[in-house]
């Protein structure tokens, strides 16, 4: 059994489904990410795990315990979970301190207690010399850092995160990766992390759940989601991608844009089914190969050009490194060099 399962969840607001049957299950100890746009339903999602929102239909449990049901709802006081939110949610009028020792005071643990667990906390997320500060003197990194030492002191079995790099700039942003890769070393909590960025879900995540429309589209590793998305709407939301109509001659080879590409597939697709194909940029080789495009654009990202062709009635992406810049309108030749076979849409 996993540690945390949802079996069939389910939430409408006035009427409007917002999470549409959603099953998943996650490990003791994983890090795990719900990615999707805004107003997928992650949040509310998360809302259900914590128990700040009552499922309509469906169960949530944690360790095999039901805290959501049709005839269950454990409060959120009751769950040990700590939650980070996009906004901090400090105390303004506390120190650093007195924000990261506020639940060990809750909960009424002694006074040397509460001292040498906070400052043990404080410095693992480096913040010792600042303890006295109050939160509108500290940066958002800081801020958020108070934060995740605050669910230290609490030592959750769970811990839910809902867009906490949503304030920061980009550098703080990455910085702030590295500081959860280090909270989860140190608290050994199940996370559960609500983002709509893709790069922060592929960077931290052990597996990624993508969300779209209220449902669960497809849940697994980020090398996976990557390589072998479940559809067109997956592979168009992570990473870049061209999506090339073609269909199979066999398991390794399909007819698209008037020639042959070898490509990948799983069992569920046969030969001759009509399939989307994902190519991604960097599978595709400017100036060699059977193939011709026209450029139709090119944006300089330092290091490379991002390519766009069009080549059959279809627009193809591609990675060029720096070197001889391409034309807009010249011909070129290209080849592909790697697709993974996807089912069409369905009618």
């Amino acid at each position: 059994m996993a540690f945390i399962d949802l079996e069939d969840v389910c939430k409408s607001f006035d009427g409007t489904t917002v999470l549409d049957r959603v099953s998943c299950g996650l490990e003791r100890g994983e890090f795990f990410c719900i990615l999707g746009p805004s107003g997928c339903g992650k949040t509310t999602l998360l809302r259900l795990v914590a128990g700040l929102e009552k499922i309509d239909s469906g169960s949530i449990a944690v360790a095999g315990n039901v805290l959501s049901g049709p005839d269950r709802h454990v409060p959120p006081e009751d769950r040990n979970c700590g939650i980070v939110f996009q906004s901090y949610a400090l105390w303004p009028h506390m120190s650093v301190t007195g924000n990261v020792e506020y639940p060990l005071r809750v909960a009424k643990a002694d006074k040397t207690s509460r001292r040498d667990v906070t400052d043990d906390a404080l410095r693992s997320v480096r913040l010792d010399e600042l303890a006295h500060r109050r939160p509108h003197t500290l940066s958002g990194g800081q801020q958020q850092r108070v934060a995740l030492a605050r669910c230290l002191t609490q030592k959750p079995e769970l811990v839910l995160m809902d867009e906490p790099l949503a304030n920061l700039d980009m550098h703080l942003r990455e910085e702030m990766l590295s500081e959860f890769r280090v909270f989860r070393g140190k608290s050994r909590a199940t996370i559960l992390y609500i983002t709509h960025d893709q790069a922060e879900a592929m960077s931290v995540a052990d597996r990624v759940a993508v969300m779209m429309d209220g449902r669960l589209i497809q849940v697994a590793d980020p090398e996976v989601l990557y390589a072998e998305p479940a559809n067109a709407a997956v592979a168009g939301f992570i990473g870049l991608s061209s999506v090339l109509p073609g269909r199979l001659e066999d398991l390794g080879t399909a007819s698209c844009l008037g020639g042959e590409l070898a490509v990948r597939t799983d069992a569920g697709l046969r030969a001759g089914d009509a399939v989307q194909l994902c190519v991604r940029p960097e599978a595709v080789h400017v100036g060699e190969g059977p193939l011709k495009g026209r450029v139709s654009a090119v944006t300089y990202l330092g290091g490379r050009y991002l390519t766009r062709l069009s080549a059959g009635g279809e627009s193809i992406r591609a990675y060029v490194n720096s070197g001889r810049r391409p034309v807009v309108d010249e011909m070129v030749d290209f080849a592909i060099s790697d697709a993974w076979a996807m089912p069409t849409a369905p009618s």
